[in-house]
Parts: structure tokens; sequence; C-alpha cells
């Protein structure tokens, strides 16, 4: 998590275990994507696990850059991917399909720029506070954009989204974010995990939903 390497890797269990029973839930195809939500968080905290051990263990150091990189792989680039796909794939109403595959589409633009960025420029991780601090070298001109299209496509699928419980995630990222950048501004990239417990529970409940659904209409 965003607080020490236990805090992260004690969440990875956490995190894991609603992972496995999230998936074990997917009952279509379609659905896979979501359910390895919690998944995909796990690996995440796994990650800035490891950024906490370069710092702690000389044995450590030498991986910090290819860690970092990591840790920054999953926040920046995959879930901008996942998050807004993963939830078009789930809806049936047309007008808001249409809304969520643009969404998915800026997503992929996000994606695309961040791994040109990775491949040219450098991160740096520093802790302070007992936080990590993520340290991004001379970005693009246009840069300032990003973050503010990360965080539209971030927040507003869960909201459009017609799926039963949905807007839960919507509020838990929002709130979350909200509190983060409140009290935690400069470690935004770090704090900003730690609501991933509760919105690897929400995706359970609403792929177990799916599931009742599903079962109910066979």
């Amino acid at each position: 998590m965003c607080f020490s390497a236990t805090a992260s890797f004690s969440a990875s269990i956490v995190i894991g275990a609603i992972a496995v029973v999230t998936i074990l839930k997917a009952h279509k195809p379609v659905n896979y994507l979501f359910a390895c939500i919690p998944l995909i968080f796990t690996f995440q905290q796994i990650a800035e696990g490891f950024v906490w051990l370069s710092f702690m263990n000389p044995a450590y150091k030498t991986f910090q850059n290819s860690l970092t990189c990591l840790f920054i792989l999953f926040a920046q680039v995959i879930w901008p991917l996942w998050g807004p796909f993963s939830i078009f794939l789930l809806e049936k109403n047309v007008w808001r399909r249409n809304v969520l595959f643009v969404l998915a589409g800026f997503g992929i633009l996000i994606a695309v720029y961040r791994i040109f960025w990775l491949c040219f420029y450098s991160v740096h991780a520093l802790v302070s506070a007992h936080h990590i601090i993520y340290i991004f070298d001379s970005e693009a001109s246009f840069s300032p954009i990003v973050p503010i299209i990360y965080f539209i496509i971030t927040v507003f699928p869960p909201f459009i989204s017609s799926v039963k419980k949905m807007w839960a995630v919507g509020f838990a990222v929002l709130s979350s974010f909200v509190f983060t950048k409140i009290f935690y501004g400069e470690y935004l990239v770090s704090v900003w995990c730690f609501s991933a417990a509760l919105i690897s529970g929400i995706v359970f409940l609403i792929m177990f939903d799916l599931k009742k659904t599903f079962v109910e209409t066979v």
C-alpha cells in the first residue's frame, strides 16, 4: 500500500483473496476483464511493496528504477485502458456504450502516451513522511492535459454505466481521490491506491449480482 512494504504486501494478500473469488464469479468472457480488477490491484500493491524494499534492503536497490517503472506501468498505463474498457464490455444500453467507447478510446491514447514517455524519460521514487513520491522528468509541453483526461476516464465510466452498483465504484474512486488530493496532495500517485480493497469488494458484489441475474434468467 502507500505507507510501508508490510502494508503493501498485506493489502496484496487481502485483495488477492478477493480477486480469486471475484474471478470465479465471472460467467461470461466479457465479464472477465472487469472481474480481474482486484487482481490488477493485487499486482500493483506487490509492485509498490518491492519499491519500498528497494529503499530498505540494499539487495533490491539495483532494481529500484525498474520496480518504480513497473508500479507506474500499473498506475498510469494499465488503469486508463482496463477501467473504461472493462466497464464498456458490461454495458448493454446503446448510448451509454457509445460514451464508454469514447472514454475507452481516450484511455488508449493516455496509455500510449505514458508508454512513449516511459521509454524516453525517467521516473524516480523518493520516500518522504512515510509515503512514496514519484517524480517525473521532463514531460512534453501538452502533458498538463494528461492528468485531466486520466481523471475523467478513471472516475466517469462507473457513473455512466447502467450496471447495478457500478455507481459505488465511481463514488469510491472519486471520494478517495478528493481525500488524497486534500490530505496527501504530493503523494497522490501512491496514496490514491489506499481505496483498492474497498473498490475490489464492490467489484465482487457487482460480479455476484451479474452472476445471480444470469442464473435467474437461464
